[in-house]
């Protein structure tokens, strides 16, 4: 059974222009909407055909589903047995990694420590050596300090033989002054 709907497309396509549509876009539209409702209703589904197909699309959806957990779960333990494997191997590395490094590092140490003794007794024995050094280059100083004194003492104590003759020249060349001075004061009084 075929029924007819009464549908106004200028008025639906002025309702669109008004709207913003562009008016080849809204006369489209109209035309495509009249044919739509215009077609016979044989074209249309049932309530009928709506429910068979959603009864078949349920059982369809339904079988995907079974497939897919089973998939998943499959997924799921290929997965997890991979992570495991992955994980045995990666702390078996990682074992043997660190096993390699504190070897390494024992080997640093031992040869850092060698090296240090090594440096330490270096430099031991050059400090003994500038110690003796600088223990002769102090007693030469000493000597030297002592000869400079008794050089010294020694010009002093002729420097003031050489002052005391001097004095005792002056004293007396004085004394000699002094006297002629009384004695021609001893005369004019």
């Amino acid at each position: 059974m075929t029924a007819a709907l009464a549908f106004d497309t200028l008025q639906y396509s002025k309702r669109l222009q008004q709207a913003g549509v562009a008016a080849p876009l809204a006369d489209a539209q109209a035309e495509a909407l009249a044919q739509v409702l215009t077609t016979g209703m044989d074209a249309l589904a049932t309530r009928a055909d709506l429910e068979k197909v959603t009864l078949a699309t349920r059982a369809d959806l339904e079988k995907v589903t079974l497939a897919t957990r089973a998939d998943l779960e499959k997924v799921t333990l290929a997965t997890r047995a991979d992570l495991e494997r992955v994980t045995q191997t990666t702390r078996a590395d990682l074992e043997r990694v660190t096993q390699a490094t504190r070897a390494d590092l024992e080997r640093v140490t031992q040869t850092t420590r060698a090296d240090l003794e090594r440096v330490s007794l270096a430099a031991r024995t050059d400090l003994e050596r500038v110690e003796t050094s600088l223990k002769g280059d102090i007693h030469a100083l000493e000597n030297r300090l002592i000869s400079t004194e008794g050089q010294l003492r020694s010009e002093f104590r002729s420097e003031l033989r050489l002052l005391e003759q001097r004095m005792t020249i002056k004293l007396g060349s004085m004394l000699v002054v002094a006297v002629g001075v009384m004695a021609v004061l001893d005369k004019l009084l």
